[in-house]
């Protein structure tokens, strides 16, 4: 995406400069914004469903797990 992105803005007129900008601009603010979201997932989610998907397996539901859950 990022590279169709740069490739439209190099075959761009001088005279979108302005929507340039901003189209450079909103893109960034949202591939930092995305990177942030699938770091919180890696962090959070992730390790968390982990835990749920082994209790399944084994039947067993630790106290740190059952206090997650409420």
């Amino acid at each position: 995406m990022e590279e169709m992105i740069n490739l439209f803005l190099e075959n761009s007129s001088e005279e979108n400069k302005a929507n340039n900008t901003l189209i450079t601009n909103f893109f960034n603010e949202y591939k930092n914004e995305l990177i942030l979201h699938l770091k919180q997932e890696e962090a959070t989610l992730f390790p968390y469903a982990f835990e749920l998907d082994n209790a399944f397996k084994t039947k067993t539901l630790s106290n740190n797990l059952t206090e997650k859950i409420q």
